[in-house]
């Protein structure tokens, strides 16, 4: 099975694709070289998408509306779409960028940093492109598990584009 090592907030943290995790080791420091690179990989890509803002417009049934605020290519757009939940409605709302170009979401897992109520979140997420089926992930941190997974999926497109 394949797991994915990251060190995110001061700590190595270990997810296979059940979505178990296991953090590591918490580190005193902070900044490790391999901090930096992940932030730079993961946490600070917003080419060509940059998130700006998140929400849930309303529910309608099992479905939910969403809109989503984000710079594509360093133009503002605001998108809106449904979805059988607001994961799937950000998706469906990013595919409005890429015409014709699709992808799908083919892992998912979140967790939370710490052990306390004000925990910041940490959301993974595998996007599959549905032409060629190559594959990236993405990771999301916020204190809102939805808005962390919303930027989870903008990250992993991110790192997807290039084969769109």
């Amino acid at each position: 099975m394949d797991v994915l090592k990251f060190k995110v907030m001061n700590a190595a943290i270990d997810v296979d694709r059940s979505g178990r995790y296991a953090i590591k080791s918490q580190f005193k420091n902070g900044n490790t070289s391999s901090e930096i690179a992940f932030n730079k990989e993961y946490l600070a890509r917003d080419y060509p998408i940059k998130y700006i803002s998140f929400g849930i417009l309303s529910y309608k049934g099992d479905d939910v509306e969403i809109k989503l605020e984000v710079e594509y290519k360093g133009k503002l757009n605001t998108l809106s779409a449904i979805g059988n939940g607001p994961l799937d409605a950000s998706a469906n709302a990013i595919l409005k960028l890429f015409g014709d170009k699709a992808f799908k979401i083919s892992y998912y897992s979140e967790h939370a940093l710490k052990k306390s109520s004000n925990s910041e979140a940490i959301a993974f997420v595998e996007v599959e492109n549905s032409n060629d089926n190559k594959k990236a992930f993405g990771v999301g941190i916020d204190t809102s598990i939805t808005k962390a997974a919303v930027k989870a999926v903008i990250n992993a497109v991110n790192r997807l584009v290039v084969f769109l």
